[in-house]
């Protein structure tokens, strides 16, 4: 198991590189570790700003940011790791974020999944609806599985959600 939420970062930047190369062929990708410096600048750093009229107000540190480019066409994922249960708190700061930068896919995962009362929430009262940062765009949430490198397919909320269906 992690000892550290950055010991994550490696393992979901590979499975984010890998899944948005097999989804978006012809497609240029770029995954970066950015949970040290604010998002502006990171994408300004790896030369994708001016796809993002709006980017000096991205003023969020996220985890890990994935950007796929194609022509004059870039989307956006943004992706949050945590390492212990993911508590309403660790939402509304990446719907925050999210709101702000409206991208094209919103993910938190962790390997010990959620918290009871995110759970409770969720699962119990069916609340989806905060998850929701735009018309049609939700965050997604998923338990991370160290073994597998890979999101658990069967954690994934909303239930039968594509977290990078865009």
């Amino acid at each position: 198991m992690y000892s550290r939420e950055e010991e994550m970062y490696p393992d979901v930047k590979n499975w984010l590189k890998w899944v948005l190369a097999e989804r978006c062929r012809g497609w240029e990708v770029f995954v970066e570790d950015t949970s040290r410096t604010i998002l502006s600048k990171s994408l300004r750093r790896m030369g994708l700003h001016v796809y993002f009229p709006l980017y000096t107000t991205f003023e969020v540190k996220v985890d890990i940011t994935g950007v796929v480019r194609r022509n004059e066409e870039a989307r956006l994922v943004l992706v949050e790791c945590k390492l212990k249960r993911i508590t309403l708190g660790d939402l509304s700061q990446l719907l925050g974020y999210s709101l702000v930068v409206s991208p094209a896919a919103s993910i938190i995962v962790s390997p010990e999944w959620l918290s009871d009362g995110l759970n409770q929430l969720l699962n119990v009262y069916g609340r989806n609806e905060v998850l929701e940062y735009g018309k049609t765009r939700r965050v997604t949430i998923a338990k991370w599985d160290k073994a597998k490198q890979d999101i658990d397919h069967n954690s994934i909320i909303p239930k039968g959600a594509d977290p990078l269906n865009f």
